[in-house]
């Protein structure tokens, strides 16, 4: 038998070819169907029987065997094939076995006929019955024994079967799927679609449309919803039961992400914070897309895939590098991801680092020295906390957050001494404290002498001594002085001029004002600068002894300026400093000295401070 079956669409149909065309299940209960279709994927469908080997031969050709089922029952059998879009059957009648009761008088013999066959003859039992074998073509109901109609009581059987329909769809979205039903009478001619009906328990059926005779096509209009099971069910009236197809509603792929921390925090080195991730589709069904975890931070154990999701948890860093862990989830699938941040805070405060502004303050009563706090817990993180000052001497100020640290103002006492001040700070278990030297405020007056050499760049050295008073003030981190010196220098050369011997003698009386900046260095070096005016005081005497003898002294004095560079270092209850200082004065109009004077003065000297 051949049947040529039209799709409902776009393409030629599926031609099934059945081998032999019917069966007579008293002499053979197998068939060998071929199958003619456009390539690709085929599925078929019996409603009785099943089917074995199923194979392709060729290029769109397909071959297996049919083999009955154990009941020998009359019946049609509908063989459905489906290719994507490209729908065929077959109906293959079975010619049943079975017995027609006759009832007669005892001993008679009968025979029955059942169309142009008969069967018998049998003759009857004393109880005047007799049970004749006979083969019972599908849609037969009677036999016949003269005009005697017996009924054959023949059990009805299934003649629709539904076409392949996929065994999952994804139920994220809208779908309109094609569904395709064979029906045939209880002989096997093709059932008019009014006999036949079409039931879905998700969604809605369109209406029945021919494709080929016993052959229709329904549009099945399935919404979005929920996941689970719908079933298609297609029956002829009188039948025992319907054919059915499951179909599992599946979700479909991600649509968004969702991450959910079990804690709104994670401590460095402590537990580890659990997460969900869900995966949800365009209809909120959980979706079974696989999901991809990073973190930037921290550590992700291995996600493990529960009911609906996936549980993983995060172990959080020892060494905080950023203030929170950005958790990263994304399906493999599609472009669905979710981001999570979990701050990230240190552990308790284990540690307490106090670092002074600088380690010498001025005591004075009010210069404040900067003190930073910075909380540390066991891995060297900065924490949180509270941290308590206090101090042995002066005052200290609460700590108040700067960032990430604490900051406080230590207020040093008055003092007219040298002395020291203990600062300590205490945060939970974890203390520390640091020592400052207090410095007396500057002195206002400070006298100094010095000595050293004196020379004029020409041959003149001479030594030199001085003193010099200075009165001094702070001016922010510098320190400004008046300075009053007077400096002594004198030496003397000595030559021959023809028989004559020269003696001269240089005495240079040197009283100087200037202004000075003095830099510190640390709590006991610093450097300071001086410019100023100058008064030169200079008395040249001559003596020449040999064959002329005399002697003659010139004294005068001229205007100057004077630069000065130091160095001091505060020790032995003073403060000793080296001095470099240059002299250029105006031209001398004296017998004995004539010309400006250049000098350059290298000093040692001690100060001591007063007042």
């Amino acid at each position: 038998m051949l049947a040529a079956l039209l799709i409902a669409g776009l393409v030629s149909g599926v031609e099934i070819r059945a081998e032999p065309p019917f069966l007579r299940l008293d002499s053979t209960d197998r068939a060998t169907l071929t199958f003619r279709a456009p390539t690709g994927p085929l599925e078929v469908r019996c409603s009785a029987g099943s089917l074995e080997g199923l194979r392709e031969v060729a290029p769109g050709e397909w071959r297996a065997l049919w083999h009955a089922p154990r009941a020998r029952l009359p019946r049609v059998a509908l063989i459905v094939a489906r290719v994507a879009d490209v729908v065929g059957s077959v109906a293959l009648p079975l010619w049943g076995e079975g017995e027609a009761e006759v009832r007669t008088r005892p001993g008679a013999v009968v025979d029955v006929r059942i169309g142009s066959e008969s069967f018998g003859p049998l003759r009857a039992g004393k109880d005047g019955r007799a049970f004749v074998p006979v083969v019972v073509p599908p849609g037969v109901d009677f036999a016949e024994q003269g005009p005697r109609q017996i009924d054959l009581r023949v059990p009805r059987t299934r003649t629709a079967q539904l076409a392949p329909i996929p065994a999952e769809l994804e139920i994220d979205r809208p779908r309109d799927v094609e569904i395709a039903v064979a029906a045939v009478t209880r002989s096997g001619a093709p059932l008019q679609s009014n006999g036949l009906q079409l039931r879905a328990t998700r969604g809605e059926l369109g209406e029945l449309a021919a494709v080929a005779p016993g052959l229709y096509r329904a549009v099945w209009h399935l919404p979005a919803g929920t996941v689970g099971e719908a079933v298609i069910a297609a029956s002829v009236s009188g039948d025992p039961e319907a054919s059915e197809s499951r179909i599992r509603l599946i979700a479909g792929a991600a649509a968004r992400v969702e991450l959910h921390a079990s804690a709104d925090r994670a401590e460095a080195g402590g537990p580890a914070v659990g997460l969900r991730a869900l995966a949800l589709d365009a209809a909120g069904n959980a979706s079974g897309d696989a999901l991809e975890f990073s973190a930037s931070a921290g550590v992700l154990t291995p996600a493990r895939q529960e009911a609906g999701g996936y549980a993983l948890s995060l172990v959080p860093p020892r060494t905080l590098t950023s203030r929170d862990a950005l958790i990263a989830a994304r399906s493999r699938r599609s472009a669905a991801a979710a981001e999570l941040r979990i701050p990230l805070g240190a552990a308790a405060a284990a540690q307490v680092e106090l670092v002074p502004e600088r380690e010498a303050v001025i005591a004075d009563g009010r210069s404040p020295v900067r003190l930073r706090v910075v909380l540390r817990d066991r891995f060297g993180n900065q924490a949180a906390g509270s941290p308590q000052l206090s101090a042995d001497a002066g005052r200290v100020t609460p700590a108040r957050p700067d960032g990430q640290a604490f900051v406080a103002t230590f207020v040093p006492p008055l003092l007219h001494d040298r002395g020291n001040a203990t600062v300590a700070v205490r945060a939970g278990e974890a203390q520390a404290r640091t020592r400052l030297l207090l410095e007396p405020p500057t002195r206002l007056l400070a006298l100094s002498a010095r000595t050293g050499l004196f020379s004029d760049l020409h041959g003149l050295i001479a030594p030199l001594l001085g003193v010099e008073g200075a009165l001094r003030t702070d001016a922010g981190p510098v320190q400004l002085a008046l300075v009053l010196d007077l400096s002594w220098a004198g030496g003397a050369q000595g030559g021959t001029v023809g028989t004559a011997n020269l003696d001269a003698r240089d005495n240079f009386l040197i009283a100087a004002a200037a202004g000075a900046v003095k830099l510190p260095l640390s709590d006991r070096a610093a450097v300071w600068a001086q410019a100023g005016v100058a008064l030169v005081g200079a008395a040249a005497s001559v003596r020449v002894s040999g064959a002329a003898a005399g002697d003659a002294t010139s004294r005068g004095a001229v205007p100057g300026f004077e630069l000065g560079l130091g160095a001091e270092r505060r020790m032995w209850g003073g403060v000793p400093f080296l001095e470099a200082r240059l002299l250029r004065t105006q031209s001398f109009a004296l017998p004995n000295l004539d010309g400006a004077l250049t000098a350059l003065t290298l000093c040692a000297g001690y100060r001591i401070e007063l007042l």
